[in-house]
């Protein structure tokens, strides 16, 4: 249930980590408005130290970033006892999500779907990396934003969007949701939008150049994606796809819930 892991980073010295993106309760989470990254996990952490374990204050130290939730110290028994407390707290938002989503065998692909490093992500680093650019993964610039990746020298915020999910006007969902949660899609691809325009204006407030990338153009040619970025320019989407492999090299199937 929980991917909670705690692992002996060196002799005596704990740390107990988690991957942003991969429970089963994000879709709650995202519901009430929040992202479900590292940041958002040292806050539930801290929540439940100060409510319900007054005594593990001050035992561990937290270092989130983006993409992973981190706490560490020397006190494995503290570490364990967040640990139990954290995977309660999962537990209890679990079954409040199932008392809402019908579980279909259309949707267990859904499972466990990565959400961070995503290979659009990185194949968008690899190419401004060949450019010679120098970059920063999931800074958080403010409560509600942190980008895939920032180029801090010339103050540009990036966020790769998956055509999917994040409804890509050449490659996005067509056709009405239909199946048992058909209307909680229909609401949760509208958060989603409405998390994308808060998140970018978070960045503009903050001083930075937003820079979106589709999953389709990044696929279609890195090196153009990428220098597009450098630019300060948010590449538009490739061409729609012609054929069953997709005019942009694409996959042919979309991986979204289908009728579910």
């Amino acid at each position: 249930m929980s991917p909670l892991r705690l692992i002996e980073t060196t002799l005596g010295k704990y740390s107990l980590l988690l991957d942003a993106g991969t429970t089963e309760v994000d879709a709650v989470i995202e519901a009430l408005g929040h992202e479900p990254n590292g940041y958002f996990w040292e806050g539930v952490a801290q929540l439940l130290v100060s409510t319900e374990a007054p005594g593990l204050e001050g035992r561990f130290s937290y270092d989130p970033e983006g993409g992973m939730f981190c706490a560490y110290g020397g006190d494995r028994s503290a570490l364990e006892e967040l640990a139990t407390r954290r995977s309660a707290y999962l537990s209890a938002a679990y079954s409040a999500r199932m008392t809402r989503w019908a579980t279909t065998a259309e949707g267990q692909h859904l499972r466990g779907r990565t959400k961070v490093h995503t290979e659009p992500e990185m194949l968008l680093r690899k190419a401004l990396h060949a450019l010679g650019a120098r970059f920063r993964l999931h800074r958080r610039l403010a409560a509600g934003c942190t980008p895939d990746l920032v180029l801090p020298a010339r103050r540009i915020a990036v966020f790769v969007d998956g055509d999917y999910w994040h409804s890509c006007p050449a490659h996005g969902r067509k056709t009405p949701f239909t199946g048992p949660n058909a209307q909680l899609w229909v609401e949760k691809m509208a958060r989603n939008a409405a998390r994308d325009r808060r998140s970018s204006a978070l960045a503009a407030e903050a001083g930075w150049t937003v820079v979106r990338v589709w999953e389709c153009a990044v696929r279609a040619d890195p090196v153009r994606a990428a220098r597009l970025v450098l630019d300060g320019i948010s590449p538009p989407p490739a061409g729609r796809r012609d054929g069953p492999t997709g005019s942009d090299g694409g996959p042919a199937s979309q991986p979204g819930p289908g009728n579910n």
